[in-house]
């Protein structure tokens, strides 16, 4: 029996110790607890000050991009019929021209509605047209061309020209490059180099590229449609002109302009 009574006195022991240990934890725990939700109250004023008192690294100036840039012709895209573009000529002139201080080192220019007009697709005929009669140069492209011609000594005049036209007409594009004439000289020869080929003119720009050794960055290219060849050929690092109804010489004025500025400021 005294054994007994031995035993029952241990388990109560331990009993009441385990009850205390189980108080004691809950304590902790509570206190803890109370702890926690006050730490980001206590540690935020340490926080602002860190973030007052850090150096943040300069952001560094994006350079500037010719990627997206597409200058717009100053003309609205107003349809017009194929004589009255052609007779649409601008009051504009080269020669009393500023001539912007950083020039591009190739012109592009497409052929259907840029440089010529109607387009190769509409002359529905066996043959090829005929210079002036069924097809015309834009009256700005000549005067154009003419200047650059009578200033070749110039830095504008030194400038070499490309050709990039998409078109399935491409024996009649050639042959026009022969026929129509430029002070006795032909619009052809006066280009040093020329892509005349179907598909996109991403590959045509490629081969003028590697033709030339000029970079996209030196290159401005003139075009009439924004949705299939500018926005694609913008994308390789050319700054583009937009001419929906022929390249006049306020364009060419403005697009050379805005890509001097452009240069300097990268």
């Amino acid at each position: 029996r005294e054994k007994e009574q031995s035993n029952n006195s241990t388990i109560h022991c331990m009993l009441k110790d385990r009850q205390k240990y189980r108080s004691k934890i809950a304590r902790i725990t509570t206190s803890m607890r109370e702890k926690l939700l006050f730490l980001p109250v206590l540690l935020y004023p340490l926080s602002l000050t860190l973030a007052l008192t850090t150096k943040m690294p300069p952001v560094r100036k994006q350079p500037t991009k010719l990627s997206l840039k597409i200058v717009a012709s100053v003309s609205s895209d107003q349809e017009t019929n194929s004589k009255e573009k052609a007779e649409a000529a601008s009051s504009s002139s080269l020669d009393d021209w500023e001539i912007p201080p950083v020039l591009p080192k190739l012109l592009v220019f497409d052929l259907d509605n840029t440089i010529w007009t109607p387009e190769l697709y509409q002359i529905r005929q066996p043959r090829c047209p005929l210079v002036d009669r069924d097809i015309s140069l834009f009256p700005d492209v000549r005067k154009l061309l003419e200047h650059l011609l009578q200033n070749k000594e110039t830095d504008i005049g030194r400038i070499p020209l490309a050709i990039a036209s998409r078109t399935n007409k491409g024996q009649w594009a050639r042959q026009l490059l022969k026929d129509f004439k430029i002070e006795e000289i032909s619009l052809g020869s006066m280009m040093a180099a020329t892509e005349i080929e179907t598909g996109s003119k991403k590959v045509h720009m490629a081969n003028l590229r590697k033709a030339t050794g000029v970079t996209y960055q030196e290159m401005i290219f003139f075009d009439d449609d924004v949705r299939l060849n500018l926005k694609e050929i913008s994308q390789l690092g050319l700054l583009c002109g937009h001419c929906p109804k022929g390249l006049t010489l306020d364009l060419f004025k403005k697009t050379l302009e805005q890509y001097s500025k452009l240069q300097s400021s990268s």
